[in-house]
């Protein structure tokens, strides 16, 4: 049991008093919250907000220097980043399931929660809009239970604003870093 000081009358109580024997304040070993802990606090939430916002928002003619101007369609077709960006932002999680169906047993992601799947991509035929995703972010299981590193591939085929999965491709081992 610790003794604390009763926050009215200043003299000796138990912490988990109901009551002050001495004035009766109820709960004395409780500490209530003073406008000076509310204003600190508010003061924080403030210099939170305003830090954020400064991180995040910044100066527009700044943020215009450092992004590299946006294509449009038609020229993001005959870019490879661009389409190649563009690829895995939609097509992810369809081709990882292509992959998988790929599979006679178990398949074993390797990727990190920051990691892409698929780490890289190239033109199957530029003039169709096709492109190849291509990863090595996993591991397929044998008859025996061991797990084998593997490369897959994975076509992707835009038209219009549709994105299509054409097929997919896998073979033991890495891809060279």
């Amino acid at each position: 049991m610790s003794i604390v000081a009763c926050r009215v009358c200043k003299k000796e109580v138990s912490k988990t008093a109901p009551t002050c024997p001495h004035c009766g304040e109820s709960k004395p070993g409780e500490q209530k919250a003073t406008v000076k802990d509310g204003l600190v606090g508010l003061a924080m939430v403030i210099a939170a907000v305003v830090g954020l916002s400064q991180c995040m928002g910044g100066d527009d003619k700044a943020a215009k220097v450092d992004q590299p101007p946006k294509l449009d369609d038609a020229a993001c077709a005959k870019d490879l980043q661009c389409f190649g960006e563009k690829a895995l932002i939609h097509n992810t999680a369809q081709c990882k399931q292509a992959v998988e169906k790929l599979a006679k047993h178990d398949v074993k992601w390797t990727d990190t929660l920051l990691d892409s799947k698929f780490s890289r991509y190239r033109w199957r035929n530029q003039d169709k809009r096709i492109a190849t995703l291509i990863g090595d972010k996993a591991q397929f299981q044998n008859g025996f239970g061991a797990y084998t590193k593997i490369i897959y591939e994975c076509d992707v085929q835009q038209t219009g604003d549709k994105w299509a999965v054409l097929g997919a491709r896998v073979k033991e081992g890495s891809l060279a870093d």
